[in-house]
């Protein structure tokens, strides 16, 4: 993704910043130019550009206050097209799962004025790349405020904080977790700060970043987000034998994808792949299934292996512990009442244990996007129920409920299995 501004002089708006920063505008794309567009009515003749004519403050303005959240907050995404502050734009989105960037615009049509953005194009960038790709931007709209007399402004203020805390390796990942949880690290309570260094203190690097944007925190009060965090520590207390799983490194070390692969392919593709390997690892043949909690631990070599007590706000907690995998996974009603969804949430860490680089902890939430949620997820879906088997079944005339019954999994999952089965067998055929 690059940017390239061809600036404008004398332009009419009324603010000194957006008047200074007018410009044709190209985005590129995997080198595609996402701003061509045609200019008219569909019912008429239409012109063709090559270039937006906008102002590149609002656009700078908005990466500058939002790039904590670009870089911290997973599931999320950017949109150029709510800072657009009525100019035509393309429809470009910018999203971050922790190992790479996700670029994509889509085709968009305006009534007023009537102009048709058709390129469609997306990308992969690497954490450098895109950071390379938004500072070159950010920075040719203050070098041209400077140049037009212009030199005090919202956004050099804001990019002056930034560049500073991005200087320094703590500040860069405390701003990065507030992000994460869509705050102003420079507008934070005491009380968020205070949270947020808690959370830090067990969670690190895109862990801390994946619980953090994980929380449900539309209506929660702090101290149910604290008694979160109690939970997890607290878990670390139970005895060894109820959360231990001994065969886990093991497989970790024979099974997981080499770790040279991340970002290279999606997270999901790794976690396919490493539900078979481990399957081979245990001799567990196609027909072998897993029902329930008990059954899956059994078969990791942990028979006393138990749920933690309730908890709300994730589904379980990884400990590497001194060569050891340890899972809490959250107890309750889910584990009572919704059995396939305990099994599901267990298969996950165990995906996460096996096929994820190993830190101090980690969590299972319900970020789907974020890298180590994504390849828990796929691993969970294949390790405990085989496209392959399910295609085998439902050419033998089995419904969706009785397959979803026979692997204990919720119905979601076989229809999703099926949905992918494709990229399943693609990524597994690597």
């Amino acid at each position: 993704m690059r940017f390239s501004l061809e600036w404008q002089d004398d332009a009419p708006n009324a603010s000194a910043e957006e008047r200074a920063t007018v410009a044709d505008l190209q985005v590129f794309v995997d080198e595609v130019n996402v701003c061509e567009h045609l200019v008219g009515q569909a019912s008429g003749v239409r012109q063709p550009s090559g270039e937006a004519t906008v102002s590149a403050y609002p656009i700078a303005e908005a990466l500058a206050f939002e790039w904590w959240r670009l870089f911290g907050r997973r599931d999320d995404e950017f949109r150029l097209f709510n800072h657009r502050c009525g100019y035509a734009l393309p429809d470009l989105r910018i999203s971050h799962d922790g190992e790479r960037f996700t670029v994509v615009s889509k085709a968009r049509e305006y009534a007023n004025p009537p102009v048709f953005f058709y390129r469609g194009a997306s990308q992969l960038l690497s954490k450098d790349q895109a950071e390379s790709a938004i500072v070159g931007l950010i920075s040719q709209a203050m070098e041209r405020l400077r140049a037009s007399g212009v030199p005090q402004s919202a956004l050099a203020l804001r990019w002056e904080r930034v560049r500073a805390s991005i200087g320094d390796a703590n500040e860069r990942a405390f701003c990065e977790a507030a992000g994460a949880m869509n705050l102003d690290p420079y507008a934070l309570s005491d009380e968020a700060a205070d949270f947020i260094e808690r959370a830090g203190a067990l969670l690190k690097g895109d862990a801390l970043l994946e619980f953090l944007s994980g929380l449900p925190l539309a209506g929660a009060r702090a101290s149910r987000l604290n008694d979160l965090l109690n939970w997890m520590a607290g878990c670390e207390t139970r005895p060894r034998y109820k959360s231990r799983l001994p065969l886990a490194e093991d497989l970790r070390q024979n099974s997981s994808v080499p770790k040279e692969l991340a970002g290279a392919e999606p997270p999901w593709a790794r976690g396919y792949r490493c539900a078979r390997r481990v399957r081979d690892a245990l001799n567990a043949g196609p027909g072998e299934r897993f029902r329930s909690v008990s059954a899956l631990a059994r078969r990791l070599d942990a028979p006393n292996f138990s749920p933690a007590a309730p908890v709300s706000g994730v589904r379980a907690v990884l400990q590497f512990d001194q060569g050891d995998v340890r899972v809490h996974l959250g107890g309750g009603h889910q584990a009572r009442h919704r059995p396939e969804s305990a099994l599901f949430a267990f298969g996950r860490a165990v995906g996460d244990a096996i096929g994820n680089p190993p830190v101090v902890r980690s969590v299972v939430n319900d970020l789907h996007d974020a890298s180590r949620q994504a390849l828990g997820r796929a691993f969970a879906a294949e390790f405990l129920a085989p496209v392959e088997e399910i295609l085998s079944m439902r050419e033998d005339g089995k419904d969706t409920a009785f397959v979803a019954e026979e692997f204990g999994v919720s119905e979601e999952v076989v229809e999703r299995q099926l949905q992918n089965r494709h990229r399943i067998q693609t990524a597994c055929a690597a």
